[in-house]
């Protein structure tokens, strides 16, 4: 009898941990959270459940943004700034820091950071699980395709769609 009750229980729970979670009063006070901890966020902006943001003071979003579940956005190493009437599909990754690897002699952690600023211009549209790494500019109307990492320098209305592997040897001395 007591073990039914707690079924009871916790499947209520579960039901409004559910309502909780894609209600729009949580959408609004995740933007308003964001906007107290220093980021600037514009109108009509969705942030779903589960995106991570790191570097909150260096998060600058315009108007009519989407930023689909498992997104990350790390503004660490500078600023991420994201136009309006952007698409950011799930689990899109962008960063504002690399990792250095100029020194074969030292461990890779040991390098530190490369920071570079993220600027994503309007209408552009990030498909899922694609990539945008520190000093990439996206220029306005283009596309990243699903799974992609993008270029350091995307052309207005571009299309950037996965190439065939490559493959070759690491330059240490043509790294920047």
């Amino acid at each position: 009898m007591i073990s039914m009750l707690f079924g009871y229980i916790f499947s209520l729970l579960l039901l409004v941990v559910r309502f909780i979670r894609y209600s729009t009063i949580l959408k609004f006070s995740r933007i308003i959270f964001l906007r107290i901890l220093g980021a600037k966020i514009g109108k009509n902006v969705t942030i779903r459940p589960s995106v991570l943001v790191k570097g909150i003071r260096n998060i600058e979003i315009g108007d009519n943004v989407y930023i689909g579940e498992g997104s990350i956005l790390v503004g660490n190493g500078g600023k991420v700034k994201i136009g309006s009437n952007v698409m950011i599909a799930e689990n899109v990754y962008i960063s504002t820091q690399n990792h250095k690897f100029r020194n074969p002699t030292l461990v890779m952690k040991a390098q530190g950071y490369k920071n570079s600023p993220v600027l994503i211009e309007d209408n552009v549209w990030l498909a899922h699980s694609s990539v945008v790494l520190a000093g990439t500019i996206i220029r306005s109307g283009s596309v990243i395709a699903a799974n992609v990492v993008s270029p350091k320098n995307v052309d207005h209305n571009s299309l950037v769609r996965s190439p065939s592997a490559v493959v070759e040897p690491i330059d240490l001395q043509n790294i920047g």
